[in-house]
């Protein structure tokens, strides 16, 4: 079979037109969000790009694609180099708006540079697809999981005592309080202090990860133990992601310096984190 027939049935293949549709969405949003790369004359290749759209289009490929014959990699790698269309589009349109105006060295620079930049982007963004896209699909078994519980009775629950994953809950409700009093504190005139508060930001980074992460395993752990209730993880995995996206666009297009989209998801998670301690505590009675 001629090489260009190969690509052409793999591009129209019916189980993945889902996921290129995804992707080229993606990479429209993308080359939208981040035009201002190609009229910003400080750069001569490659540039910033708006990574919101890939995140998205990497939860959705993974949460569709969910318990279907093609395989999560598969379309999520379809989904990908799809929306890296967008990153190669404004790549180039910045190569060829330096062309004009930059000097020989620049133009040598930019001609060279902006295709290893391409390559670079295209792993990058194929990669970041497939993380969310495997978030993607675990929330979608939470939703499979959540719709057995009508199937399950209290005396099929075996109960969930020996759960250690509400703790790391406990443990970001606690932390965050106390993380935000320092970091706000902090002198900005000392290098020690900057430094402690690039720690702290950090260790509170990693603690909101791991509730993330307990919410999902504790759901999962339920799960396991036939429990009448299942908490909607989605919903609670899925928050903070939104306000750190909402944060950052609002911050970016405002030119705000400060560290909206960062804060936004600690706050969002914090807020998470109590009110699934109190849905677990209401739903199964302990936490």
């Amino acid at each position: 079979m001629p090489l260009h027939t190969r690509i052409y049935r793999e591009l129209v293949e019916p189980e993945l037109r889902l996921a290129t549709a995804i992707g080229l969405v993606s990479a429209l949003l993308t080359v939208a969000l981040s035009w201002r790369t190609v009229t910003d004359e400080s750069l001569v290749a490659g540039g910033t790009i708006s990574g919101g759209a890939f995140v998205v289009a990497g939860f959705l490929v993974g949460y569709l694609y969910y318990n279907r014959p093609t395989s999560r990699c598969r379309a999520s790698t379809r989904t990908g180099l799809a929306a890296s269309v967008g990153l190669v589009i404004v790549y180039l349109a910045t190569m060829f708006s330096t062309l004009s105006t930059s000097s020989l060295r620049a133009t040598i620079f930019t001609v060279v540079g902006t295709p290893i930049a391409i390559v670079l982007g295209v792993v990058i963004v194929v990669f970041f697809v497939r993380v969310t896209a495997f978030i993607g699909d675990r929330l979608a078994a939470v939703r499979s999981w959540r719709a057995e519980v009508k199937d399950t009775t209290s005396g099929d629950w075996r109960g969930t005592g020996n759960s250690k994953w509400p703790k790391y809950v406990v443990l970001y409700v606690l932390l965050l309080p106390v993380a935000a009093g320092c970091y706000f504190s902090i002198n900005p005139q000392s290098i020690v202090s900057i430094l402690f508060a690039i720690v702290l930001l950090l260790v509170t980074y990693i603690a909101a990860a791991l509730l993330l992460v307990a919410v999902y395993k504790d759901a999962e752990q339920l799960h396991e133990s036939n429990s009448p209730w299942i908490p909607n993880v989605a919903a609670y995995v899925g928050a903070p992601f939104a306000a750190f996206i909402l944060g950052y666009y609002v911050a970016e297009f405002n030119a705000w310096d400060a560290p909206v989209e960062a804060l936004s998801f600690l706050g969002v998670c914090w807020l998470v984190a109590a009110s699934y301690l109190l849905d677990r505590k209401r739903s199964v009675g302990t936490v």
